[in-house]
């Protein structure tokens, strides 16, 4: 990353939050065509812009702009007298960022565009400086992108229309105008980046995979390029947005943005271990496995509803808590091992919740992945009950079976959602969900079943030259998943 990152202490609030010192704004509309421009509020959250204030476009008026050196645009319509402002906006100083910008927008700005394309590749134009130490391939987006005249603009990336062919037209450019800057993003990020992370809405319900199961994952099946699936997709897209706001802020004062992680670390390894009614020895081998390299698991349960387990032990279960290690639910949707059967997504997560509080007590981990990563009803379903029960991190989305197996039958390994950083969940109507979606991405599934287990080794090094590049360049939160049923 460029720059000089800072972190903020926990009493800084943006304006919008009721405190001072906002250097960045987001014009966007609630009720545009596009629900996603609000989205695009979490997308800074998540790259550390902390300091900004929403404003509509019936607020518009230069005095309020003069307060932003920078202006992030959502795909929103404008009309002839609010593109005027933007331009008048960009002439006196300010940079402008929009997002798939409005006919009257183009026409202020002096952008041609020549058509559209859908559900194709962008490429970073790698002699821009903006872009150096970001990836090189060609990336997915998702969305409609307008194609823009290359012609007098500074191309920062190119629209192709597949993996490998460059369509000549620009998909982000910049052009100077006065004293400031424009920057046209020519489709939107906020909505590429959802889809890209959840899947594809239109798919909810299918079984694509297909195993007899709904699954979180049917949603990615032909929806993420496989030999695209190594490189973190959305994340690299949100950076090259950091970029080209920091370069926007340099001529005014200082602005701190938060890393990532923290303590300054690259990337972080989390463990987690699925358990299936498992005996007491099966927990303490893993345990004794992952305490001699001084590290903490969250253990997660399934239980019967007639009675609490014999293993693990309510006083094992303390003893770990109290060394650090975390306990939550893997609740069932469908038969369990036991006969229940819970068809009702809620009310399974809402019973494994409940048997648990009364067989070990709390803390409850805050965290929860669903057995068989099974799918709720919609597009974020099982957001919307974990949600409801309290639970704000959601594991759901994982690495596994034949939508991440190559035509050879082997294993592609990397970012199925196109990220390693946790961020909440949006709905189709641009709803933000008080609940984060992190991707679980190292899972033993993938090369402990056949026909990929004689291969193991191969797998075990492409999941180390996927945390390796999470120290360089990807920088990443990676969840393993190593099952109490397999690891002993």
């Amino acid at each position: 990353m460029l720059g000089i990152l800072l972190f903020l202490p926990p009493s800084f609030r943006t304006r919008a939050q009721g405190g001072g010192g906002v250097r960045l704004a987001l014009l966007t509309d609630p009720g545009a065509p596009n629900p996603f421009g609000p989205y695009l509020a979490e997308i800074l959250r998540a790259e550390g812009w902390v300091a900004y204030d929403v404003v509509s476009p019936s607020s518009l008026s230069p005095t309020l702009l003069q307060m932003y050196p920078v202006l992030l645009v959502a795909e929103i319509p404008l009309n002839t007298t609010q593109a005027g402002i933007l331009r008048d906006y960009v002439w006196n100083g300010g940079r402008l960022i929009a997002m798939r910008p409005s006919p009257e927008l183009r026409a202020a700005m002096g952008w041609n565009t020549g058509g559209t394309l859908s559900e194709a590749y962008v490429r970073f134009e790698p002699g821009h400086p903006l872009v150096q130490g970001l990836v090189t391939e060609s990336l997915q987006f998702h969305g409609v992108g307008d194609l823009y005249v290359a012609d007098e603009v500074e191309v920062i990336a190119w629209f192709y229309q597949d993996r490998d062919t460059n369509s000549g037209f620009a998909a982000i450019g910049r052009v100077t105008r006065g004293n400031g800057w424009a920057v046209f993003w020519g489709y939107d990020l906020a909505r590429s980046v959802a889809l890209t992370r959840q899947g594809n809405p239109d798919w909810v319900g299918q079984d694509r995979e297909p195993d007899g199961i709904l699954r979180t994952t049917d949603v990615f099946s032909g929806w993420i390029d496989l030999e695209r699936i190594a490189i973190p997709q959305a994340d690299e897209q949100m950076r090259l947005l950091s970029r080209l706001i920091r370069e926007g802020l340099a001529a005014a004062a200082p602005m701190p943005q938060l890393w990532y992680f923290p303590n300054g670390v690259l990337s972080l390894l989390i463990l987690t271990a699925d358990a299936h009614g498992n005996p007491q020895s099966y927990y303490e081998g893993e345990l004794a496995s992952i305490e001699s390299f001084n590290a903490r698991v969250t253990f997660f349960l399934t239980l019967n509803f007639d009675s609490c387990p014999s293993a693990p032990a309510p006083d094992s279960v303390n003893a770990w808590r109290a060394a650090g290690h975390t306990v939550g639910i893997h609740p069932y949707v469908g038969t369990d091992e036991w006969g229940n059967d819970f068809r009702d997504f809620r009310t399974s997560t809402m019973r494994t919740r409940d048997r648990f509080l009364r067989c070990y007590g709390p803390p409850l981990s805050p965290t929860i992945r669903t057995h068989q990563i099974r799918m709720g009803t919609g597009w974020v379903g099982n957001a919307r009950v974990h949600a409801e029960f309290g639970f704000p991190l959601n594991l759901d989305y994982y690495m596994r079976g034949d939508v991440t197996a190559r035509p050879d039958g082997t294993q592609a390994h990397g970012y199925l959602t196109g990220s390693g950083l946790p961020m909440r969940f949006v709905d189709l109507n641009g709803e933000i969900l008080p609940v984060y979606q992190q991707l679980t991405n190292i899972v033993d599934e993938q090369y402990m079943a056949q026909p990929f287990y004689p291969d193991w080794r191969r797998d075990a090094d492409q999941v180390i030259a996927m945390m390796d590049a999470g120290l360089n360049a990807y920088y990443s939160a990676f969840v393993a998943n190593f099952h109490v049923d397999y690891y002993n």
